[in-house]
């Protein structure tokens, strides 16, 4: 926009000619080039299997790398963002003000090591090709994985809490005789929620000296509701033994914490006889001769 004002001296020479002198012989103008910035906003999507996604709960960082998608050591992350509770997750806006090609790598920052989690360790590629069209710069992106297939920007975390251990048993108790380890046998038997048991038995053991039996640990991965019955099997009838022939109903809730463990409660009933805190076989031993078996 700048303006010259030039004076021109006009003069005769008295030979014939005339000769003009300007007071100012170099002009100069500088013009600017600006084209409008571009700006680009990177989005990408958070999904957690297993239970449901919390808001924050998850990070992703934003790095600028070569053309190699290699970062600087010791890099700091250009943007460092969290998901939403639906999701999605947005980078600080990037602003160009020249045109060219910008290298970055997303990933998902995994040292917090939330409980139960196993994180996505995808690290992404971003490519940012800027170009001027007619005064204005535009911003392409093509995402890509390290296998430089092009990929959609999302992370996928799976929740699997840790299994739930639990082991069943009760006591054996004798009156008449002296109880002797492995004597008596007990079964374990999956059961529908009416404690209508399976055909086969899930498990089976005897007692110990003193009289206490165990199951071997059941393990439960997922939550819900388990039922089983526990009853006592005769194996080898004893002559003169009076048998205990009831029937524990046994229902296992197994819930999750939340926090990457799975827990059990237990509820135990006789059926046909109400609640119990334990589970407790009483046989007796009735001989017409009074010696006890071997």
């Amino acid at each position: 926009a700048k303006e010259y004002v030039i004076h021109v001296t006009v003069k005769d020479n008295l030979d014939g000619t005339i000769s003009a002198e300007a007071d100012l012989k170099e002009l100069g103008f500088v013009n600017i080039y600006d084209p409008q910035d571009a700006q680009l906003l990177v989005q990408g999507t958070k999904t957690l299997e297993g239970r449901p996604l919390r808001e924050g709960e998850f990070t992703f960082q934003l790095y600028a790398a070569n053309s190699e998608f290699a970062t600087e050591q010791d890099a700091q992350p250009l943007s460092t963002v969290v998901n939403a509770v639906e999701g999605g997750f947005s980078f600080e806006p990037l602003t160009y003000e020249q045109i060219g090609t910008y290298y970055y790598i997303i990933r998902e920052d995994a040292s917090a090591e939330l409980p139960g989690i196993t994180y996505d360790d995808t690290v992404y590629r971003l490519t940012v090709t800027v170009t001027d069209e007619e005064g204005v710069l535009t911003a392409q992106t093509a995402i890509t994985n390290a296998d430089g297939q092009d990929a959609e920007l999302t992370f996928r975390n799976i929740y699997r809490p840790v299994a739930a251990l639990l082991q069943l048993g009760g006591k054996k108790g004798l009156q008449g005789a002296q109880l002797t380890s492995g004597q008596f046998h007990f079964t374990l038997f999956a059961a529908d929620e009416g404690f209508n048991a399976h055909e086969q038995p899930l498990q089976t053991t005897t007692n110990a000296a003193d009289g206490s039996f165990r199951f071997e640990q059941l393990v439960y991965e997922q939550t819900g509701t388990y039922y089983y019955i526990i009853r006592e099997e005769i194996v080898d009838p004893i002559e003169d033994m009076i048998y205990d022939d009831t029937i524990y109903a046994v229902t296992v809730t197994v819930t999750d914490d939340g926090n990457g463990a799975l827990l059990t409660q237990t509820a135990m009933a006789r059926i046909g006889g109400g609640a119990t805190d334990e589970i407790v076989f009483e046989n007796v031993y009735m001989p017409d001769d009074p010696t006890p078996p071997d």
